[in-house]
């Protein structure tokens, strides 16, 4: 897992609802500037009680055992061992529903 604050020397972190890269410092900045509404600066809240993890845009093709791991690392308690299409389906819903709860870090909260 990378960490919010382990970024190199020289390089400026920003983020995507899926995932965060280190890049250079004008390269972060402007794509924050042209594309406000996919690239930030400032981590996007992540839902409650879990830790920030990057989610590759092709998850949905993952090999089971992979999905089942990104799902555990989200904070889901699979049972580990056999792969069955149930386990794989509740972690496909679990990675959906964390991106799904990820928010830009600039949205205003729900008043419910």
């Amino acid at each position: 897992m990378q960490l919010l604050n382990d970024c190199p020397p020289n390089f400026r972190r920003m983020f995507q609802p899926k995932r965060l890269v280190d890049v250079a410092p004008s390269e972060a900045i402007g794509a924050a500037t042209r594309f406000p509404g996919d690239w930030t600066l400032k981590p996007w809240r992540r839902p409650e009680g879990t830790e920030y993890i990057n989610v590759p845009d092709n998850w949905e093709t993952l090999p089971f055992p992979d999905r089942l791991q990104l799902a555990r690392e989200i904070g889901a308690r699979i049972d580990p061992g056999l792969e069955t299409a149930a386990q794989v389906a509740e972690a496909d819903s679990i990675i959906s529903k964390y991106l799904a709860d990820t928010l830009h870090p600039d949205a205003k909260a729900n008043s419910t």
